[in-house]
């Protein structure tokens, strides 16, 4: 997607996608998800999962960063630019990735 150069569709397909992964981890460990408006609750939780304080530290700091930029990229006039994408497509896959990876074991 990011050869195109449609930023803001890049960085908001990149925040639904970690936001994805999140509920896919805590359905799966605590058998519910987030379902409020503050995306900050939605990390909370997944710091109730029961993983080693180091793995979760690193990623809620990924789902932290693609939830920062959420706000920016669908609502304000700013428009996305490339870093923002390629920050944010990182993050979505580095925690997607480490989601799909811990609930096949």
């Amino acid at each position: 997607m990011l050869e195109k150069k449609p930023w803001n569709a890049a960085v908001i397909n990149a925040v639904h996608c970690g936001i994805s992964a999140c509920d896919a981890l805590t359905v799966f460990v605590l058998g519910g998800r987030h379902a409020g408006e503050r995306h900050e609750d939605a990390i909370s939780l997944f710091q109730t999962v029961g993983l080693p304080k180091d793995v979760l530290t690193a990623k809620s700091r990924q789902l932290s960063r693609l939830h920062g930029i959420k706000n920016a990229a669908e609502y304000e006039e700013r428009l996305m630019n490339e870093n923002d994408a390629r920050e944010a497509v990182r993050d979505a896959e580095r925690f997607s990735g480490w989601v799909k990876e811990y609930l096949s074991k």
